[in-house]
């Protein structure tokens, strides 16, 4: 037993240190490439005007690096979007609207992503109204659509704390109806519209199957196959936002945001949510 010990312990302690030294030097590898593409960025937004094709590489590189770090693992809304910033910036607006809208799951209220979100949708070839459903579930439910998270969070403690403080006072107060029972219905119905709203969101986020057209543009079949007659009249083009609903092998079925439904090769598309 001494002899095994012995030996594993060492063993134990080479490994340990390896790991460490791997993950180390992954760490900088990743601080180097962000580095790097932050600065072909900022490289390339100064010589944008005087020298645009080499603006144009530069924005290439910063892409590619950007890129190479999201697939060694590195999940966060700043990253998405600067990476959105990029290709905005190269005039690709079906892979800048994608991933502003990653970066819109991680920082979903952030006023500069908003912003460039808008501007990239603003400009994208394909224009459809929402649908006449859609348009009357976020009137209706406003509070859940327009207001943020964190407001919404400061508004539910209010009316929860309210609600329970004059349950307490009329219990207390016998006799006394004070307050009127009407704002503990108001109160009551206020944070309990607000706690649904907050438990829900997270749901709606994880259970997120929005996209992207980012190819040029494709047609949208009726059918799961180039043999299929096109479902509409013109091509989709890159930005257009779908809901998928179902995926098979090489094709997505997805509806368009004025609720009209159709099938586009996979390689067309990519989902917000990988």
């Amino acid at each position: 037993m001494n002899r095994l010990k012995k030996i594993i312990i060492p063993l134990i302690f080479v490994l340990h240190f390896t790991v460490a030294g791997y993950a180390a030097q992954d760490s900088d590898n990743r601080k180097t490439l962000f580095a790097q593409a932050c600065a072909a960025f900022s490289e390339a937004g100064k010589v944008e005007e005087s020298e645009p094709e080499k603006s144009r590489e530069l924005y290439k590189k910063a892409a590619i690096r950007y890129e190479k770090l999201i697939d060694m693992g590195v999940d966060n809304g700043g990253l998405y979007y600067n990476l959105g910033n990029t290709y905005f910036r190269l005039g690709d607006i079906g892979k800048a609207i994608l991933q502003y809208k990653r970066a819109k799951l991680f920082m979903p209220y952030d006023q500069n992503l908003l912003n460039n979100l808008a501007r990239a949708q603003a400009i994208r070839e394909d224009k459809f109204k929402q649908a006449e459903k859609t348009r009357i579930l976020k009137t209706l439910l406003f509070w859940h659509y327009d207001i943020s998270f964190s407001t919404r969070q400061i508004i539910f403690s209010a009316f929860f704390i309210a609600f329970w403080l004059g349950l307490i006072a009329r219990l207390l107060l016998k006799g006394k109806k004070i307050p009127p029972s009407w704002i503990l219905y108001v109160c009551a119905i206020i944070w309990v519209c607000l706690l649904s709203s907050l438990i829900i969101q997270p749901l709606q986020i994880e259970a997120n199957r929005e996209g992207v057209i980012t190819a040029y543009e494709t047609t949208a079949r009726k059918g799961d196959g180039d043999n299929y007659q096109p479902a509409f009249t013109q091509p989709l083009h890159a930005g257009t936002e779908f809901t998928l609903i179902e995926k098979r092998p090489e094709w997505y079925e997805i509806r368009l945001q004025d609720g009209r439904t159709s099938w586009v090769k996979k390689d067309a598309v990519e989902l917000v949510r990988k």
